[in-house]
């Protein structure tokens, strides 16, 4: 059974479960424990990153079969990091790429305001 673990800071949209189960095959979608999807959503920005923290992601992967995918988007380095592990390890990192959509609304004050609009084209993986 094809597995999808998500890591990253928001939930997938209808979209996204869809792509995952038609097209990439996925049964099942697993998420990071509270803990950890805390730290992930709000990696520091200052100093080095937190070797504890790496090898907490790595176990969790440990889980998966070869083959699974890992949907991973975030911090720039906890993203490299996780993506050579699964290439290392025989798990399928990808990515979400979007149509992105911008109005610029000029408001009364004269002000303008930016609405942006995202939407789900596809998955495509790390190489």
């Amino acid at each position: 059974m094809t597995k999808l673990y998500k890591m990253t800071s928001h939930p997938l949209s209808e979209q996204q479960n869809k792509d995952a189960t038609q097209n990439l095959g996925v049964k099942e979608f697993l998420t990071l424990p509270d803990s950890l999807q805390k730290e992930f959503s709000q990696v520091p920005p200052n100093g080095n990153l937190d070797e504890t923290f790496l090898l907490d992601l790595q176990t969790e992967l440990q889980q998966l079969s070869k083959g699974d995918y890992v949907l991973v988007q975030g911090e720039f380095g906890v993203t490299y990091h996780v993506v050579s592990f699964c290439l290392e390890n025989g798990l399928n990192p990808v990515y979400a790429t979007t149509k992105r959509d911008s109005t610029e609304v000029v408001q009364p004050d004269g002000s303008t305001k930016k609405i942006m609009t995202f939407n789900h084209v596809q998955f495509r993986a790390y190489k």
